[in-house]
């Protein structure tokens, strides 16, 4: 049995093989000017208990990366802007953050400093789903760290749930593969 590549080998040779660019979100952002997002991630992470490669593949596949990340305006002398104000329904997936019955769920979380007024503001959305339009309690950030925070806050509150589910229903405990579907699949509870 050979070595086993990393990740970034894996995209160079894919890159080389098919001559296309190939994004590193396995928990790697791919350009340097992307570092300040890279050095929030891995301190949520850490704080939180998060792996932070799993926090940085979901914030950019729910639009950090092709809605944020990937706008030229989003950037300043060459390094991606982090203290501007963000939405949280467009940019990150945050659809229920800012639903009252929601927030006590979520609180714990989050830094003690970390508060409605300061670091976000409820707003509602209008969300069209197959089953038609709904309104949802969303939230605008006041920066990148508060927006990340919210999403560490929510998957390790989805976490927490399902590691409780499993050890009250006796299952074996999950891959990594099955620990991150289910929590990151888990709805919010509201």
């Amino acid at each position: 049995m050979g070595k086993i590549k990393s990740k970034l080998e894996r995209k160079k040779e894919i890159q080389d093989m098919y001559d296309v660019y190939v994004n590193a979100w396995g928990g790697y952002a791919d350009e340097p000017k992307e570092a300040p997002v890279v050095e929030i991630i891995e301190g949520i992470a850490k704080d939180i208990g998060l792996p932070p490669s799993y926090l940085f593949t979901i914030a950019t596949g729910e639009g950090l990366g092709w809605i944020y990340l990937s706008d030229l305006k989003n950037y300043k002398n060459g390094k991606v802007i982090t203290d501007k104000k963000i939405s949280g329904f467009q940019n990150f997936g945050l659809d229920f953050f800012g639903n009252p019955k929601e927030w006590p769920n979520l609180k714990k979380y989050l830094p003690k400093t970390y508060n409605e007024g300061d670091e976000f503001v409820s707003i509602a959305e209008k969300r069209d789903e197959a089953y038609g339009k709904e309104t949802v309690y969303s939230a605008d950030f006041k920066n990148l760290e508060s927006s990340i925070w919210a999403m560490a806050a929510v998957l390790k509150q989805r976490a927490d749930r399902f590691e409780r589910d499993w050890n009250e229903l006796n299952y074996i405990k999950p891959t990594e593969d099955e620990w991150a579907f289910w929590t990151y699949f888990l709805l919010p509870k509201t």
